[in-house]
C-alpha cells in the first residue's frame, strides 16, 4: 500500500509505502509528524465514511456504484433458499481497481478539508492526499445457512414459500475471500428475505469500499492508535482535560471513544493528540478501570514495557489520574512525580493490551527522553510487536534507536547460519526479524522545501545521510577540537 502525499507543510511530494515498520527519520520541523498525522486522517476518513450513503456529500462513490452492489446482494437475500446455499458472488480486481479510483477522485477533491479537519487550521488549499494499493485480489462472497431446527429441509416441498418458517430460525454466515465479515445467529428465513436484504447489503458495500481502497491490508488498519511526541504533558492531566474541556464534535471517529463527552472549539489541539487523550479516557470507563486497577492482569511477556519501567501503570479511582507502582512497592506514585523514563513509556503501558495483530499504530518518538540504553530496549520491543502482527508508523531523530533497529535486522540474516549469536548476544528470536517488513524515509529539509528520500537496506543496513552528515560535523569538530589540545599540551 502506497500513500501520496503534497503540497503539506514543507512536504512537496512524496509516495511513502506502508510496512508491517515504516519509519520517518529527519531533523525537527521536517514535515515528519504532518505526514504521519496526515496517514492517519485519510484513514480514519475512509473509516468514518465507508458506510456513509450515497446521497451524503461525504459519500466516497456515487449513487449509481452503491445502487449496483446493493442490487446484487439484495437479490440474493431476497430469493434466499435453503437448498440453493451457499451463494456466491465475485467481484473481480477490475471492477476493485475502478472503486479506488471513484474513491480517490472524492478523497483528491476533500483533501484540504481532511487535512483541515485534522491540523483545525486551514492552509491546505493546494494539498492532496489519496492511497494506491495494488496488493488486493478479487473478492469472492460466499452466503452459507447453518440451521438450528429439528425439522429436516429435505423431505420438504420443493415450493419452500409454502413452508411455515417462524418455527425455524438460521445462522447466516457472509466470508469474503473465506474470512468471515458478518455473522448472524438465529434469523427467520422470512427476516433474511426481507428487512435483512435492506440492512445487510449496506455491511457489504461497506467492506468492499475498504477493501478497494486499502487492499489485502485492510484488516491491519481498521484500529488506529496515535501515541504523539507530546504525551507526557498531556497524560499529567487527563481527567481535568476532558472533564473541563471536551464537547463532542464527529470529528473523525472520537465520538466513539469520548461517549457524551463533547470538544470544545477554544482547545486547539490536532485531531490525532485528541485521539490519544480520548484513547487514554476510555481506559477510565467503569469497566476499564476495573482492569487496571485488577490484580488478575493479562500476563504480559518479557518484552514488555512492565518490564521496562520495572513497574506498572494504574488508575487512581478517586483522583482519575494514572499512578506508577514500582515492582514489589505497594506505594503508588502520581505520574507528574516519577522519572521521564516512566511518564514517557506510561501512555503505551496503558494502551499496550490494544496494541495487537490488527491495530496500526502511530508512535512518535519512541526514543523521547530515553537513556541510550532504553532506546535499545525499546527498538527490541517494537520488533516484537511487529511480530505480533501490529503494523507502526514511527518518527525519530536517535541514531541509536535506529542502529538497534539495523543489528536486528541483521541478525535475522546472520542467525540463520549461526544460530548460537542470539544467545550470545541476548537477544530472543522474537526481537529479530526480516528487513523487508521495514521502510525507512529519510525527511531531508533545506531551508524551506523537505525531500522524502527512501532508504535502501544495504549490507550493513539503513543509512540516514541527515543523521550521519551530523554525526560526521560533530566528529569532525569534536576531533579538531582535540588536535588543539594536543597542541596546547606540547607547547606548555
Amino acid at each position: 500500500m502506497k500513500f501520496n502525499i503534497s503540497h503539506v507543510g514543507k512536504i512537496e511530494s512524496a509516495e511513502i509505502e506502508i510496512k508491517p515498520l515504516t519509519i520517518f527519520i529527519g531533523q525537527n520541523n521536517s514535515g515528519k509528524t504532518y505526514a504521519a498525522s496526515s496517514l492517519w486522517a485519510i484513514l480514519n476518513y475512509i473509516e468514518e465514511n465507508t458506510s456513509t450513503l450515497p446521497n451524503s456529500k461525504n459519500a466516497l462513490v456515487s449513487e449509481e456504484t452503491y445502487q449496483k452492489y446493493k442490487n446484487i446482494f439484495k437479490e440474493i437475500l431476497v430469493n434466499f433458499s435453503i437448498k440453493e446455499t451457499p451463494y456466491t458472488v465475485k467481484i473481480m480486481k477490475r471492477e476493485l481497481n475502478e472503486l479506488e479510483k471513484e474513491i480517490n477522485k472524492n478523497i483528491i477533491k476533500r483533501s484540504s478539508e481532511i487535512l483541515t479537519k485534522c491540523f483545525k487550521y486551514n492552509d491546505f488549499k493546494t494539498s492532496t492526499l489519496f492511497i494506491s494499493d495494488s496488493s488486493k485480489s478479487a473478492l469472492t462472497f460466499t452466503f452459507e445457512l447453518e440451521e438450528h431446527s429439528s425439522i429436516d429441509t429435505d423431505n420438504v416441498d420443493n415450493n419452500f414459500s409454502d413452508f411455515e418458517e417462524v418455527e425455524n430460525s438460521y445462522t447466516l454466515n457472509i466470508k469474503a475471500n473465506k474470512r468471515t465479515i458478518l455473522r448472524a445467529s438465529s434469523i427467520p428465513l422470512k427476516s433474511i428475505r426481507e428487512g435483512f436484504s435492506e440492512i445487510i447489503p449496506r455491511h457489504i458495500i461497506k467492506f468492499i469500499i475498504y477493501y478497494s481502497y486499502l487492499g489485502d491490508m485492510e484488516k491491519e488498519f481498521r484500529e488506529t492508535i496515535y501515541v504523539p511526541a507530546a504525551r507526557t504533558g498531556l497524560m499529567y492531566g487527563i481527567h481535568d482535560i476532558v472533564q473541563g474541556s471536551f464537547e463532542l464534535n464527529n470529528q473523525f471517529l472520537i465520538n466513539k471513544r469520548l461517549s457524551n463527552e463533547k470538544l470544545n472549539d477554544k482547545l486547539q489541539l490536532t485531531a490525532p493528540l485528541i485521539d490519544f487523550i480520548s484513547s487514554i479516557n476510555k481506559k477510565s470507563s467503569p469497566m476499564r478501570r476495573a482492569l487496571l486497577t485488577s490484580k488478575t492482569k493479562p500476563k504480559r511477556g518479557s518484552n514488555s514495557l512492565k518490564v521496562m519501567i520495572d513497574g506498572d501503570i494504574s488508575l487512581n479511582n478517586t483522583s482519575k489520574n494514572f499512578e506508577y507502582t514500582p515492582k514489589n512497592n505497594l506505594l503508588n506514585i502520581p505520574l507528574p512525580a516519577t522519572s521521564s523514563l516512566i511518564t514517557e513509556l506510561a501512555a503505551l503501558n496503558i494502551l499496550e493490551e490494544d496494541i495487537r495483530e490488527g491495530a496500526l499504530l502511530f508512535f512518535e518518538e519512541p526514543e523521547a527522553h530515553l537513556h541510550l540504553a532504553a532506546q535499545r530496549q525499546m527498538a527490541r520491543f517494537i520488533v516484537t510487536l511487529i511480530n505480533k502482527g501490529c503494523h507502526m508508523i514511527t518518527t525519530t531523530h536517535s541514531d541509536t534507536f535506529l542502529q538497534q533497529l539495523n543489528n536486528l535486522l541483521m541478525l535475522d540474516k546472520i542467525s540463520k547460519y549461526n544460530p548460537a549469536i542470539l544467545s550470545e548476544l541476548e537477544i530472543e528470536k522474537d526481537e529479530i526479524m526480516s528487513n523487508d517488513k521495514v521502510a525507512v524515509y529519510d525527511f531531508y529539509c533545506d531551508s524551506s522545501k523537505t525531500q522524502v528520500n527512501r532508504l535502501d537496506f544495504g549490507k550493513y543496513g539503513f543509512v540516514a545521510d541527515s543523521l550521519n552528515e551530523v554525526i560526521f560535523k560533530l566528529a569532525t569538530e569534536t576531533q579538531r577540537i582535540n588536535d588543539e589540545i594536543d597542541n596546547l599540551t606540547i607547547k606548555e
